[in-house]
C-alpha cells in the first residue's frame, strides 16, 4: 500500500499533469455547453415546456402539445418547433409504453410462429426467442414524464468520453515511463519489491485515476446538465430517458448513473492497462503515440462499422470503445452473434473483458519486470562484443610484433 501511495503522490506531483489534466476538464465543458448552446432550442424552453405538461390535467395535454405544435410553425410566437416536437414525441413515447412492450411480444411471436419460413436453429429464430423472455421481467408498465435532455448530456458526450481516453492515456505515460526518463528505474528494479510489488502498484494507481477522473467528469456533465435543462427526479425509471426505452433491466436512474461510473471507471481502467503494455515493449515515446494512435483509431472504426448482429459480433463485444460508452450495452436488449447462436451482451462483454484484463495484466507485469534483465543483457552483449574485439586486436599486435623480431633476427 505505501508503494501505490508513492505512486499516486508522485502522479498528482507532477505540475504539467496536473495542467493536462485542468486543460482537458475546461474543454470537456466548453464543448458540452457549446452543443447545448448551438442547439435551436434554449434550455428555458424545455424547462417550461415540461413545467406546464406537469401541472396540467393528463386529459388537456394533448390538446395543449397539439396547439403549440401548430403556434411554432405557424410562427406565431410561442416555443420554438424543435423543443416543442421533442417535448411531443417524448410524450407520447412515454404514453404508450405499455403498447411498446406488448408489440415487441407480438413482432417476436410473429418470428418465432411462422416456423415454416423461418429455419429454427438460425440466429434470427433463436434471438427472438431470448428477446420476448428478456422483455417479460420488466416490472413497470408505466413511465412519468420528466425532462431528459440534462441526463443526456451525462450520458452521451462523445467528446466527453474521447478525452476521457486522452487523459487515461496521459497518465499512462506519466507512470509508466517517467521513472526510466530520470533513470531510476534500473535502481527501483534493484529493491525486494521493485519488479512485480512495483509493476502491480503502478496498475493500481491507474485504476484509483480512472475512478477519481470518471467521477470528476460524470460529476461535471451532470452538473451542466442541471445547471440547463435539469436532471429531474433521479428515483425515476430509466427507460424514461430519451435513449432508454427499450431498456429491459428494471433500473432507476440514480442507480444507472453508478452503473455508468463502474462501466467507464473499468473501461477507462483497460485502456490505461493497454497503454502501460504498449509503454512497455516501446523503445521511445515516439514509439508510444504511433501504436497507441493506430490502436485507437482501428478500435473506434470497428466500433462504428460492426454490427451486434453481425456474423463478426464477438469483434464488437471485446471493442475498448464499448466499454466506455455504456449506454450502447443498457439502452436495449442485445444479443451478441457468436457462430449462430444469440449470447447476452451483458453476459458475453463482462467475460470478455475479464480475459483481455488478465491477458494485458499478465504481459506487463512479464515485461516490466523482465526490464532489468534485458538491460543486462544488452550491457552484456556490449561487454563481449568489446571483448572480442579487444581480443582480435591483441592477437594481431602479437603477431605483427613476432613477424618483426623474425625479421630483425633473420
Amino acid at each position: 500500500m505505501r508503494i501505490l501511495y508513492y505512486e499516486l503522490r508522485k502522479l498528482f506531483s507532477y505540475k504539467s499533469f496536473l495542467f493536462i489534466v485542468t486543460a482537458v476538464l475546461v474543454m470537456s465543458t466548453i464543448a458540452s455547453l457549446r452543443n447545448i448552446m448551438n442547439r435551436a432550442a434554449s434550455p428555458d424552453e424545455y424547462r417550461q415546456i415540461y413545467t406546464t405538461i406537469q401541472s396540467m390535467p393528463i386529459e388537456d395535454v394533448d390538446s395543449y402539445i397539439n396547439e403549440q405544435v401548430n403556434i411554432s410553425f405557424s410562427h406565431e410566437g410561442g416555443f420554438s418547433p424543435e423543443a416543442i416536437c421533442s417535448a411531443r414525441d417524448h410524450y407520447y413515447s412515454i404514453k404508450s409504453y405499455g403498447e411498446f412492450l406488448d408489440t415487441i411480444k407480438e413482432r417476436c411471436q410473429s418470428i418465432t410462429g411462422i416456423s415454416f419460413f423461418i429455419d429454427e436453429d438460425s440466429f434470427a429464430y433463436k434471438n427472438a426467442l431470448k428477446t420476448e423472455k428478456a422483455y417479460d421481467n420488466i416490472k413497470i408498465t408505466s413511465l412519468p414524464f420528466e425532462i431528459s435532455e440534462g441526463l443526456e448530456v451525462a450520458f452521451f458526450n462523445d467528446i466527453s468520453d474521447i478525452l476521457l481516453i486522452f487523459i487515461i492515456f496521459t497518465a499512462t505515460i506519466f507512470i509508466f515511463t517517467k521513472d526510466k526518463e530520470i533513470g531510476i528505474l534500473n535502481l527501483l528494479h534493484t529493491y525486494r519489491k521493485g519488479r512485480n510489488s512495483l509493476c502491480l502498484s503502478k496498475l493500481g494507481a491507474l485504476l484509483i485515476f480512472s475512478t477519481l477522473i470518471n467521477i470528476v467528469f460524470i460529476g461535471a456533465n451532470l452538473a451542466i446538465g442541471e445547471f440547463t435543462y435539469g436532471l429531474g427526479d433521479l428515483t425515476r425509471p430509466i427507460q424514461s430517458v430519451n435513449g432508454f426505452f427499450e431498456c429491459n433491466i428494471n433500473f432507476s436512474v440514480w442507480q444507472y448513473l453508478i452503473i455508468t461510473l463502474i462501466f467507464k471507471s473499468l473501461g477507462g481502467f483497460l485502456w490505461g492497462v493497454l497503454f502501460a503494455f504498449i509503454c512497455s515493449f516501446s523503445s521511445n515515446i515516439i514509439q508510444i503515440y504511433g501504436v497507441s494512435v493506430i490502436i485507437t483509431i482501428i478500435e473506434f472504426l470497428l466500433y462504428t462499422k460492426i454490427s451486434t448482429l453481425s456474423n463478426y459480433g464477438l469483434l464488437f463485444a471485446s471493442n475498448l470503445v464499448l466499454l466506455i460508452k455504456p449506454n450502447n450495452v443498457f439502452s436495449t436488449y442485445r444479443n451478441i452473434n457468436l457462430f449462430s447462436q444469440p449470447f447476452n451482451a451483458l453476459i458475453v462483454i463482462p467475460i470478455i473483458y475479464v480475459i483481455l484484463l488478465i491477458l494485458l495484466i499478465l504481459s506487463v507485469i512479464r515485461i516490466f519486470a523482465g526490464e532489468k534483465s534485458r538491460e543486462y543483457r544488452k550491457i552484456n552483449i556490449r561487454i563481449k562484443k568489446q571483448n572480442t574485439n579487444h581480443n582480435v586486436h591483441t592477437k594481431l599486435c602479437y603477431a605483427f610484433r613476432n613477424s618483426l623480431f623474425l625479421q630483425k633476427t633473420g
